[in-house]
């Protein structure tokens, strides 16, 4: 009887690891198929609350647009993603106009919004470009992804800039080749 017992007892053993083992593998599989980061999609009507904030923000930069060029030709582009997982979406912005932007890109910033809705700029830069929210985090924040032109390339085709969270915002940004993942993500956009 006691021998029984053992063999019962190994004979469960493994089969407990077995599964153990089939659980862990399809986590991985599951994770590994999962894209590896969100796309983020601007919009020029979407969030007017938003949009509200940034023209009160931006109001005496969009008269003096207006004075230098002689008309409003100002588009807010605004997108949302909750960055450091707090339950409150944080907000992207992009500007266009002539007095905005040029061949180098576009007023984009990133604001973290907390519990009582105050904005908090952690990103700034003048740039074109498709943004992305990894699954990744570096300090309780998200990376995300920036593809778009490098100076000496009209279209960016085969690199993404990388941001990860350091010393109170995004800095810098390492450059990364895309991969055929990354392609399948913007596929309708302007990578080839």
């Amino acid at each position: 009887m006691n021998k029984f017992y053992s063999i019962l007892t190994l004979k469960t053993l493994v089969l407990s690891l077995v599964v153990v083992g089939l659980l862990i593998f399809g986590l991985y599989l599951k994770s590994y198929f999962k894209p590896h980061y969100q796309k983020v999609e601007f919009s020029t009507t979407l969030y007017p609350q938003e949009r509200a904030i940034v023209r009160k923000m931006f109001a005496e930069d969009f008269l003096e647009s207006k004075r230098v060029i002689g008309f409003d030709d100002v588009a807010i582009f605004i997108a949302k993603y909750d960055l450091n997982d707090d339950g409150i979406e944080d907000v992207f912005v992009q500007i266009s106009g002539r007095y905005f932007g040029g061949s180098t890109g576009w007023d984009t910033s990133i604001y973290l919004v907390d519990k009582n809705g105050h904005w908090n700029e952690v990103f700034s830069n003048t740039t074109f470009g498709l943004f992305g929210v990894m699954n990744t985090k570096h300090n309780g924040y998200h990376d995300f992804v920036r593809i778009g032109p490098k100076k000496d390339r009209p279209l960016c085709e085969d690199y993404l800039l990388v941001y990860q969270w350091k010393n109170g915002g995004y800095n810098g940004g390492f450059i990364r080749a895309l991969t055929k993942r990354d392609r399948e993500i913007f596929k309708d956009e302007v990578i080839r």
